[in-house]
């Protein structure tokens, strides 16, 4: 598996090299777009390929069970929404980006949170 990784991550150095050299040759727009688009296109299928390798292939599956409660109505939020937002962001932070999106990540998740505390919901509560 590893080698197949160095394989292809080697072949994609190639072909950028190549893109470079047809870019100074001066070469059609639309055969240097193209080889560009396809590097690209690899590279997305290395990581979505590498993010993949510890996923196991099976997963368990449970049913459902009613929950009945016969105790008073709680009040609407308890704090679930911020834990989500928490989450999610957690979630987000944890993926291979540059430092300069996951700063913009954590600004537009700090933002929810602060507008969330404040009171300033969007209107859309669940």
């Amino acid at each position: 598996m590893i080698r197949a990784f160095v394989k292809c991550l080697s072949q994609l150095a190639e072909d950028m090299d190549d893109s470079a050299q047809m870019m100074r040759r001066n070469e059609p727009r639309e055969r240097i777009e193209r080889k560009q688009s396809d590097i690209y296109r690899r590279m997305l299928d290395v990581h979505r390929s590498r993010r993949q390798q510890g996923e196991k292939k099976e997963r368990k599956s449970y049913t459902a069970k009613t929950n009945e409660s016969h105790g008073a109505a709680l009040p609407g939020d308890l704090g679930e929404k911020q834990e989500y937002l928490n989450e999610r962001m957690k979630e987000a932070l944890r993926d291979d980006y540059n430092e300069g999106y996951r700063e913009l990540v954590r600004r537009y998740f700090e933002s929810m949170l602060n507008d969330y505390e404040s009171g300033e919901t969007g209107g859309d509560d669940e």
